[in-house]
Protein backbone atom coordinates (compact mmCIF):
# COMPACT_ATOMS: atom_id res chain seq x y z
CA UNK A 1 0.00 0.00 0.00
CA UNK A 2 2.82 2.37 0.89
CA UNK A 3 4.50 1.75 -2.46
CA UNK A 4 1.25 2.50 -4.28
CA UNK A 5 0.90 5.82 -2.46
CA UNK A 6 4.42 6.86 -3.43
CA UNK A 7 3.74 5.91 -7.04
CA UNK A 8 0.52 7.89 -7.08
CA UNK A 9 2.29 10.89 -5.64
CA UNK A 10 5.08 10.62 -8.20
CA UNK A 11 2.50 10.36 -10.97
CA UNK A 12 0.69 13.46 -9.76
CA UNK A 13 3.94 15.45 -9.68
CA UNK A 14 4.79 14.24 -13.18
CA UNK A 15 1.38 15.23 -14.51
CA UNK A 16 1.59 18.64 -12.85
CA UNK A 17 5.04 19.34 -14.30
CA UNK A 18 3.99 18.10 -17.73
CA UNK A 19 0.95 20.36 -17.65
CA UNK A 20 3.01 23.35 -16.56
CA UNK A 21 5.51 22.68 -19.34
CA UNK A 22 2.71 22.43 -21.89
CA UNK A 23 1.22 25.67 -20.65
CA UNK A 24 4.59 27.38 -21.06
CA UNK A 25 5.01 25.97 -24.58
CA UNK A 26 1.56 27.33 -25.43
CA UNK A 27 2.57 30.94 -24.74
CA UNK A 28 1.29 33.09 -26.28
CA UNK A 29 -2.16 31.92 -27.32
CA UNK A 30 -3.88 35.32 -27.47
CA UNK A 31 -2.90 38.98 -28.07
CA UNK A 32 -0.25 40.73 -25.97
CA UNK A 33 -0.54 44.30 -24.76
CA UNK A 34 2.33 46.77 -24.40
CA UNK A 35 1.34 49.48 -21.93
CA UNK A 36 3.25 52.65 -22.75
CA UNK A 37 2.97 55.12 -19.86
CA UNK A 38 3.30 58.14 -22.14
CA UNK A 39 1.22 59.85 -24.81
CA UNK A 40 1.10 58.69 -28.46
CA UNK A 41 3.98 60.09 -30.48
CA UNK A 42 6.45 60.14 -27.59
CA UNK A 43 9.74 58.29 -27.95
CA UNK A 44 8.55 55.29 -25.96
CA UNK A 45 5.46 55.03 -28.13
CA UNK A 46 7.48 55.10 -31.37
CA UNK A 47 9.88 52.39 -30.23
CA UNK A 48 7.06 50.30 -28.74
CA UNK A 49 5.17 50.20 -32.04
CA UNK A 50 8.30 49.17 -33.93
CA UNK A 51 8.98 46.26 -31.56
CA UNK A 52 5.30 45.32 -31.21
CA UNK A 53 4.90 44.83 -34.94
CA UNK A 54 7.98 42.64 -35.27
CA UNK A 55 7.38 40.67 -32.08
CA UNK A 56 3.81 39.95 -33.11
CA UNK A 57 4.98 38.43 -36.39
CA UNK A 58 7.45 36.19 -34.59
CA UNK A 59 4.96 35.04 -31.97
CA UNK A 60 2.03 34.62 -34.35
CA UNK A 61 -0.12 36.88 -32.16
CA UNK A 62 -1.13 40.52 -32.26
CA UNK A 63 0.94 42.77 -30.01
CA UNK A 64 -0.85 46.08 -29.54
CA UNK A 65 0.12 49.34 -27.82
CA UNK A 66 -2.04 50.80 -25.06
CA UNK A 67 -1.04 54.36 -24.10
CA UNK A 68 -1.65 55.22 -20.42
CA UNK A 69 -0.01 58.63 -19.87
CA UNK A 70 0.04 60.59 -16.63
CA UNK A 71 2.00 61.24 -13.45
CA UNK A 72 5.41 60.98 -15.13
CA UNK A 73 4.65 57.46 -16.33
CA UNK A 74 3.41 56.17 -12.97
CA UNK A 75 -0.20 55.57 -14.04
CA UNK A 76 0.77 53.17 -16.82
CA UNK A 77 3.38 51.48 -14.65
CA UNK A 78 0.81 50.87 -11.94
CA UNK A 79 -1.51 49.20 -14.46
CA UNK A 80 1.23 46.74 -15.43
CA UNK A 81 2.27 46.18 -11.81
CA UNK A 82 -1.28 45.03 -10.98
CA UNK A 83 -1.74 42.94 -14.14
CA UNK A 84 -1.70 39.14 -14.14
CA UNK A 85 1.88 37.80 -14.34
CA UNK A 86 1.17 35.76 -17.45
CA UNK A 87 3.15 37.61 -20.13
CA UNK A 88 0.12 39.21 -21.77
CA UNK A 89 0.51 42.69 -20.26
CA UNK A 90 3.98 44.24 -20.48
CA UNK A 91 5.50 47.63 -19.70
CA UNK A 92 7.31 49.46 -22.49
CA UNK A 93 8.82 52.58 -20.99
CA UNK A 94 11.43 55.29 -20.77
CA UNK A 95 13.45 55.42 -17.51
CA UNK A 96 10.96 57.30 -15.33
CA UNK A 97 8.87 54.64 -13.57
CA UNK A 98 11.73 52.16 -13.20
CA UNK A 99 14.50 54.62 -12.33
CA UNK A 100 13.57 58.10 -11.09
CA UNK A 101 10.03 57.85 -9.72
CA UNK A 102 11.17 56.21 -6.49
CA UNK A 103 13.37 59.22 -5.70
CA UNK A 104 10.94 61.87 -6.98
CA UNK A 105 7.79 60.66 -5.21
CA UNK A 106 7.32 60.03 -1.49
CA UNK A 107 4.71 57.35 -2.18
CA UNK A 108 4.13 55.10 -5.19
CA UNK A 109 1.34 52.61 -5.85
CA UNK A 110 3.86 50.15 -7.28
CA UNK A 111 7.30 48.87 -6.31
CA UNK A 112 9.85 49.51 -9.10
CA UNK A 113 12.17 46.74 -7.85
CA UNK A 114 9.45 44.11 -8.27
CA UNK A 115 9.01 44.50 -12.03
CA UNK A 116 10.70 41.70 -13.95
CA UNK A 117 13.20 43.11 -16.49
CA UNK A 118 13.04 41.74 -20.05
CA UNK A 119 15.43 43.82 -22.15
CA UNK A 120 16.71 47.32 -22.80
CA UNK A 121 15.73 48.13 -26.37
CA UNK A 122 17.77 51.20 -27.30
CA UNK A 123 19.45 54.34 -26.01
CA UNK A 124 19.71 57.88 -27.33
CA UNK A 125 22.02 60.47 -25.76
CA UNK A 126 20.76 63.69 -24.24
CA UNK A 127 22.18 66.49 -26.39
CA UNK A 128 22.98 69.95 -25.06
CA UNK A 129 22.03 72.63 -27.57
CA UNK A 130 22.09 76.43 -27.65
CA UNK A 131 20.15 79.00 -29.61
CA UNK A 132 22.56 80.85 -31.96
CA UNK A 133 21.35 84.20 -30.56
CA UNK A 134 22.75 83.27 -27.14
CA UNK A 135 26.31 83.73 -28.41
CA UNK A 136 27.27 80.32 -27.00
CA UNK A 137 29.17 78.29 -29.58
CA UNK A 138 30.70 75.51 -27.50
CA UNK A 139 30.89 74.07 -23.99
CA UNK A 140 33.75 76.36 -23.01
CA UNK A 141 31.64 79.41 -23.95
CA UNK A 142 28.76 78.08 -21.87
CA UNK A 143 30.88 77.44 -18.78
CA UNK A 144 32.55 80.84 -19.05
CA UNK A 145 29.21 82.66 -19.39
CA UNK A 146 27.55 80.68 -16.60
CA UNK A 147 30.42 81.35 -14.18
CA UNK A 148 30.53 85.04 -15.05
CA UNK A 149 26.76 85.47 -14.68
CA UNK A 150 25.30 82.92 -12.23
CA UNK A 151 21.60 82.20 -12.86
CA UNK A 152 21.43 84.69 -15.74
CA UNK A 153 21.48 81.97 -18.40
CA UNK A 154 18.41 79.76 -18.57
CA UNK A 155 17.44 76.38 -19.93
CA UNK A 156 14.10 74.94 -20.99
CA UNK A 157 12.95 71.53 -19.76
CA UNK A 158 9.97 69.28 -20.30
CA UNK A 159 9.01 69.81 -16.67
CA UNK A 160 10.57 69.29 -13.26
CA UNK A 161 11.69 65.69 -12.86
CA UNK A 162 11.90 65.05 -16.61
CA UNK A 163 15.06 63.68 -18.20
CA UNK A 164 16.00 67.10 -19.69
CA UNK A 165 15.60 68.71 -16.28
CA UNK A 166 17.66 66.09 -14.46
CA UNK A 167 20.34 66.13 -17.18
CA UNK A 168 20.69 69.90 -16.77
CA UNK A 169 20.86 69.58 -12.99
CA UNK A 170 23.57 66.92 -13.27
CA UNK A 171 25.51 69.21 -15.61
CA UNK A 172 25.19 72.10 -13.14
CA UNK A 173 26.34 69.95 -10.22
CA UNK A 174 29.37 68.51 -12.01
CA UNK A 175 30.39 71.78 -13.67
CA UNK A 176 29.65 73.83 -10.54
CA UNK A 177 27.58 76.45 -12.37
CA UNK A 178 24.18 78.05 -11.84
CA UNK A 179 21.71 78.10 -14.75
CA UNK A 180 18.02 78.89 -14.29
CA UNK A 181 15.33 76.37 -15.26
CA UNK A 182 12.22 77.37 -17.24
CA UNK A 183 9.91 74.33 -17.20
CA UNK A 184 7.44 73.65 -20.03
CA UNK A 185 4.63 71.14 -20.33
CA UNK A 186 6.52 68.49 -22.26
CA UNK A 187 9.63 68.00 -24.36
CA UNK A 188 8.01 69.43 -27.52
CA UNK A 189 7.34 72.90 -26.05
CA UNK A 190 10.77 72.87 -24.36
CA UNK A 191 12.45 72.23 -27.70
CA UNK A 192 10.34 74.92 -29.40
CA UNK A 193 11.41 77.41 -26.71
CA UNK A 194 15.13 77.01 -27.36
CA UNK A 195 14.60 77.01 -31.15
CA UNK A 196 12.67 80.30 -30.94
CA UNK A 197 15.16 81.87 -28.54
CA UNK A 198 12.84 82.03 -25.54
CA UNK A 199 15.53 80.09 -23.69
CA UNK A 200 19.30 79.97 -24.09
CA UNK A 201 20.00 76.24 -23.92
CA UNK A 202 18.29 72.88 -23.44
CA UNK A 203 18.97 69.19 -23.17
CA UNK A 204 17.07 67.29 -25.87
CA UNK A 205 17.31 63.72 -27.12
CA UNK A 206 19.53 63.46 -30.17
CA UNK A 207 16.86 62.17 -32.53
CA UNK A 208 14.57 65.15 -31.90
CA UNK A 209 17.22 67.85 -32.06
CA UNK A 210 19.42 66.74 -34.96
CA UNK A 211 17.25 68.23 -37.77
CA UNK A 212 17.40 71.66 -36.11
CA UNK A 213 21.17 71.41 -35.71
CA UNK A 214 21.62 70.50 -39.38
CA UNK A 215 19.49 73.50 -40.44
CA UNK A 216 21.56 75.84 -38.27
CA UNK A 217 18.62 76.67 -36.01
CA UNK A 218 20.46 75.25 -32.99
CA UNK A 219 24.10 74.72 -32.06
CA UNK A 220 25.03 71.32 -30.62
CA UNK A 221 27.40 71.86 -27.70
CA UNK A 222 27.83 68.27 -26.52
CA UNK A 223 26.28 64.82 -26.33
CA UNK A 224 25.54 62.88 -23.15
CA UNK A 225 26.95 59.57 -24.35
CA UNK A 226 30.33 58.33 -23.16
CA UNK A 227 31.81 58.94 -26.60
CA UNK A 228 31.06 61.06 -29.66
CA UNK A 229 28.23 60.09 -32.01
CA UNK A 230 28.54 59.37 -35.71
CA UNK A 231 25.76 61.84 -36.51
CA UNK A 232 27.72 64.68 -34.87
CA UNK A 233 31.39 63.68 -35.17
CA UNK A 234 32.71 67.19 -34.43
CA UNK A 235 30.60 67.59 -31.29
CA UNK A 236 32.32 66.41 -28.09
CA UNK A 237 30.93 64.12 -25.48
CA UNK A 238 30.09 66.40 -22.56
CA UNK A 239 32.22 64.18 -20.34
CA UNK A 240 35.30 65.33 -22.28
CA UNK A 241 34.85 68.77 -20.72
CA UNK A 242 32.75 67.96 -17.63
CA UNK A 243 34.14 64.65 -16.30
CA UNK A 244 31.59 62.13 -15.12
CA UNK A 245 28.66 63.46 -17.14
CA UNK A 246 26.54 60.77 -18.81
CA UNK A 247 22.87 61.21 -19.70
CA UNK A 248 20.98 58.84 -21.96
CA UNK A 249 17.32 58.44 -22.76
CA UNK A 250 16.57 54.73 -23.01
CA UNK A 251 13.61 52.48 -23.68
CA UNK A 252 13.00 49.05 -22.23
CA UNK A 253 10.52 46.26 -21.55
CA UNK A 254 9.49 44.81 -18.20
CA UNK A 255 6.85 42.39 -16.95
CA UNK A 256 4.62 42.36 -13.86
CA UNK A 257 6.04 40.92 -10.65
CA UNK A 258 6.29 37.11 -10.51
CA UNK A 259 6.07 36.62 -14.28
CA UNK A 260 7.49 33.12 -14.97
CA UNK A 261 11.10 32.95 -16.05
CA UNK A 262 10.42 30.91 -19.18
CA UNK A 263 8.09 33.63 -20.51
CA UNK A 264 10.54 36.43 -19.73
CA UNK A 265 13.42 34.55 -21.33
CA UNK A 266 11.40 33.79 -24.45
CA UNK A 267 10.46 37.45 -24.90
CA UNK A 268 14.01 38.61 -24.22
CA UNK A 269 15.48 36.19 -26.76
CA UNK A 270 13.04 37.33 -29.45
CA UNK A 271 13.70 41.00 -28.75
CA UNK A 272 17.43 40.38 -29.13
CA UNK A 273 16.80 38.68 -32.48
CA UNK A 274 14.64 41.61 -33.62
CA UNK A 275 17.33 44.14 -32.70
CA UNK A 276 19.81 42.31 -34.94
CA UNK A 277 17.56 42.45 -38.02
CA UNK A 278 19.02 44.79 -40.67
CA UNK A 279 15.81 46.78 -41.12
CA UNK A 280 15.48 47.26 -37.36
CA UNK A 281 19.05 48.52 -37.15
CA UNK A 282 18.38 50.87 -40.07
CA UNK A 283 15.22 52.23 -38.44
CA UNK A 284 16.98 52.79 -35.11
CA UNK A 285 19.84 54.52 -36.89
CA UNK A 286 17.33 56.83 -38.58
CA UNK A 287 16.04 57.70 -35.10
CA UNK A 288 19.63 58.25 -33.91
CA UNK A 289 19.27 55.46 -31.37
CA UNK A 290 21.63 52.61 -30.57
CA UNK A 291 20.25 49.06 -30.17
CA UNK A 292 21.14 47.50 -26.82
CA UNK A 293 19.42 44.16 -26.11
CA UNK A 294 20.93 41.77 -23.61
CA UNK A 295 19.48 39.43 -20.99
CA UNK A 296 17.01 40.20 -18.21
CA UNK A 297 19.99 40.14 -15.82
CA UNK A 298 21.76 42.72 -17.99
CA UNK A 299 18.74 45.01 -17.80
CA UNK A 300 18.50 44.57 -14.02
CA UNK A 301 22.14 45.65 -13.67
CA UNK A 302 21.62 48.59 -16.02
CA UNK A 303 18.60 49.80 -14.02
CA UNK A 304 20.56 49.63 -10.76
CA UNK A 305 23.32 51.79 -12.27
CA UNK A 306 20.81 54.30 -13.63
CA UNK A 307 19.01 54.55 -10.27
CA UNK A 308 22.25 55.25 -8.48
CA UNK A 309 23.21 57.94 -10.99
CA UNK A 310 19.90 59.80 -10.97
CA UNK A 311 18.98 59.36 -7.30
CA UNK A 312 22.19 61.22 -6.44
CA UNK A 313 21.19 64.11 -8.72
CA UNK A 314 17.66 64.20 -7.33
CA UNK A 315 18.83 64.03 -3.75
CA UNK A 316 21.31 66.87 -4.29
CA UNK A 317 18.64 69.11 -5.83
CA UNK A 318 15.97 68.21 -3.28
CA UNK A 319 13.47 67.72 -6.11
CA UNK A 320 10.11 66.17 -5.15
CA UNK A 321 6.94 65.86 -7.24
CA UNK A 322 4.38 65.35 -4.46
Amino acid sequence: MKILKISAHALSVFLFCTGAHAQGEDYPNHPIRFIVPYAPGAGSDTFARLIADKLGKRLGQTVFVDNRPGSSGNIGADAVFRAAPDGYTLLFTAPGPLVTSQALYSKLTFVPDEFVPISVIATSPSTLVANPKSGIKNLQDLLKAARARPDKLNYSSGGTGSTPHLAAEMFKQLAKVKIFQIPYSGSGPALAAVVSGETDIAFVDLGSVLPFVRKGQLIALGVGSESRKAGLPDVPAIGEVVPGFVSMTWFGMAAPPKTPEHIVNKLSAMVNEILKEPDTMTRLSQMNADPIGGTPADMAKFIRQERERWSTVIRNTGTKLD
